[in-house]
């Protein structure tokens, strides 16, 4: 779902936005970040959890299977009746009582089991209570039969049922997202228990009725009405269910790609018409750059489509997206749901961000993937969606706050952010296949952000908590400040950089930094792996350095990087990881100023940590003796540890070269060693510890 780009309407009663407007709804941004509770919000809050905990326990003994509801939309008197015939599996030994969400608005006329046999029930608040009449047995499917009518109630969040009108026309339209299904309709009215789907819909002939799935067909009824039948075969979440009826112009489109033959229906009022035609004509170019990047389109045997209300943003419902335009920002959003939100949807309302963060990501893939997109465009569009602070987490902490479930700031913007960054640290070929290998998993089901985890290090062959920790979980980005020096000698060139972090939310943010780097030879792009609050690395290059940008792409979520003063003593690395197979090498630099000039120097090694390390009077060397130790030093100045002893120059630099031989590369697999260089002369100054993972 999405409102405005930039705002989310506040909760309670909507008024519906003229679809001539072409701005968003002057509504507070939901963006609740980190302010504090009082006690009475706070008692509140946990009473709404006791409340929503008590509901969704009452409704884990039965699984929806099926829907078919056929609802008769009343215009003149604003009401509607409905009779709904529902499918369902008993999870449990002696089922005796159903439990179905309905709010207290509607009335229940009727209840009957398939046979259309009177069942007793009884109407607590928002619920029907249903006597089964009978112990249903663990597995036994069961159906039962509701017949309601009456006035939808208040929604509590965005829509619900909604009449209003466009031009003096009369429009009906439902948004049930988060849990307003219920104002309509009788079902299970929760997340992660999905069913497919039947709409009957019967309305005036004037008009025409766009909802889920496949047209069925056409009825004519007395009294001027039609009944249009829809129908899905993938199971669908409640809150996705949609219905919008009004005298809709019509076109439809087809999506020929990947063996398909889709139609692509677009329910468009005949005042938008013309304007539309650019957002429609985008459709099909959009289906097939979503799916070459994520795979086919996940509801292929049914369809796609655009229906048009007047609440001023979208709802992916599923094949049929409600949008109140046609832009393609918010095409691309609703349509990126399909994959994300639709095919898998969230778990709970702590992991919305796997519905909004995603498709907030697929508005900036458009502009990548679109017939004359770029890198650039895509880079340009996410820096527009930066989230405007970042002191609030992507994970929901209160699942049952409307406004934090919907944060703009943190959950679209800063989720879109963490899919971006996902894609820098896994890289391309390893991002898309883990998407894949995510969708494969649990298309058609539901998904935490846990299982997400899961299936990413699966794809990804390594752990990824330190990234779910620091982007997902927690909140805060890291703030860089960034030195450098460019290092020749002969024919030799390097950068030395000094990369620090200064923000106040965490000691640091792990993560890998592109540093690009202008030459007398060119433009050079390297990657380093930040791992600390203070880092040096040493960066070979094919001539001097004359500048230096940090993340110049903008793959990290941060504020501006800001320069600081280069300070000595340096030493720092050419890479913190390395394959232990042969031909892996690392680089080490060292530069303590020309006050220590044609000082000696030993780089000792170890494999056992840098605490305690070792004494040598009242220097602590940031390195454990052991037996890598003394291999260093009995190899000392050979190719594996190449100038590990000698002399600084006259200006008090000194590099030193480290590479894996191919009989030792089994023994080193999986270790990480340390190297720190001592001035031994003295013995007065030695090196923090540098350490290289070895994989």
């Amino acid at each position: 779902m999405n409102a405005d780009q930039d705002r989310l309407p506040a909760a309670g009663r909507l008024q519906p936005r003229p679809a001539s407007m072409s701005r968003g709804l002057t509504a507070t941004p939901l963006d609740p970040g980190a302010s504090s509770m009082s006690t009475r919000p706070l008692l509140r809050a946990l009473l709404a959890c006791t409340v929503l905990a008590a509901a969704i326990s009452a409704q884990t003994s039965i699984d929806a299977i099926h829907y078919k509801l056929e609802l008769e939309i009343l215009f003149n008197s604003k009401t509607i009746a409905g009779t709904q015939t529902a499918s369902f599996k008993s999870l449990k030994q002696g089922l005796k009582t159903l439990e179905l969400d309905l709010h207290s608005n509607l009335k229940v006329l009727k209840v009957s089991d398939d046979k259309l046999n009177p069942l007793s029930f009884t109407r607590p608040k928002d619920k029907i209570l249903i006597s089964l009449g009978k112990a249903m047995a663990l597995n036994e499917q069961f159906t039962v039969v509701v017949k309601y009518a009456g006035k939808p109630g208040r929604s509590s969040s965005f829509g619900g049922f909604s009449f209003s009108s466009h031009r003096g026309y009369p429009l009906a339209w439902t948004l049930s997202e988060p849990w307003d299904a219920k104002l309509w309709w009788p079902g299970k009215d929760q997340l992660g228990d999905k069913a497919t789907f039947e709409m009957h819909i019967i309305h005036p002939d004037t008009m025409s009725a766009a909802s889920n799935g496949k047209l069925m067909g056409i009825d004519k009824l007395p009294g001027k009405r039609l009944r249009t039948r829809w129908s899905t075969s993938y199971p669908m979440i409640p809150y996705l269910a949609s219905l919008a009826v009004t005298n809709y112009k019509r076109r439809t489109d087809y999506y020929k790609h990947m063996g398909a033959n889709m139609p692509v229906e677009f329910f468009v009022f005949p005042e938008s018409f013309n304007s539309w035609k650019r957002g429609m004509d985008a459709i099909v170019p959009m289906l097939t750059a979503f799916s070459n990047a994520f795979g086919q389109y996940p509801f292929v045997k049914e369809k796609y489509g655009l229906a048009q209300f007047n609440w001023g943003g979208g709802m992916e419902h599923q094949t049929i997206s409600s949008q109140y335009s046609a832009s393609e920002w918010l095409s691309a959003h609703e349509l990126g749901h399909q994959w994300w939100g639709d095919a898998i949807t969230c778990a709970t309302w702590h992991d919305i961000w796997l519905n909004e963060g995603f498709a907030t990501f697929c508005e900036a893939l458009w502009q990548e993937r679109k017939p004359g997109g770029s890198m650039a465009a895509y880079h340009s569009y996410m820096r527009r969606r930066k989230p405007y602070r970042v002191d609030g987490t992507v994970y929901v902490y209160r699942p049952t706050s409307v406004s934090q479930i919907f944060s703009s700031t943190n959950v679209y913007r800063k989720g879109g952010w963490a899919v971006h960054m996902l894609r820098h640290v896994l890289g391309e070929k390893l991002f898309w296949q883990a998407l894949r290998d995510y969708r494969k998993t649990y298309e058609g089901k539901s998904a935490t952000t846990a299982q997400f985890q899961k299936s990413v290090e699966k794809s990804a062959g390594r752990d990824m908590g330190w990234f779910f920790d620091q982007w997902i979980m927690k909140n805060g980005a890291p703030t860089y400040n960034y030195a450098w020096k460019s290092y020749s000698r002969g024919t030799q060139h390097g950068l030395l950089l000094e990369l620090d972090q200064s923000q106040s939310y965490r000691n640091y943010f792990e993560m890998p930094v592109d540093v690009r780097v202008t030459t007398s030879g060119g433009t050079e792009t390297h990657r380093v792996w930040n791992d600390a609050r203070q880092d040096r690395f040493f960066l070979p290059l094919k001539g001097p350095a004359t500048a230096v940008t940090i993340d110049p792409d903008q793959w990290i979520l941060r504020p501006r990087t800001r320069t600081k003063s280069f300070t000595l003593p340096f030493w720092g690395g050419s890479t913190k990881s390395m394959a232990a197979q042969n031909g892996g090498m690392l680089q080490l630099q060292q530069d303590h100023g020309a006050a220590f000039a044609n000082r000696f120097y030993l780089v000792l090694t170890g494999m056992s940590g840098s605490k305690p390390g070792l004494q040598a009077g009242s220097l602590n060397i940031p390195v454990n003796f052991d037996a890598m130790s003394k291999l260093g030093l009995a190899a000392l100045n050979t190719p594996i540890f190449h100038s590990f002893f000698g002399k600084l120059d006259a200006l008090g630099r000194g590099s030193s070269r480290f590479q894996i031989p191919a009989a030792l590369a089994s023994n080193f697999k999986g270790r990480t060693l340390v190297f720190s260089s001592v001035l031994i002369d003295k013995f007065d100054r030695a090196t923090p510890a540098w350490p290289l993972k070895l994989r």
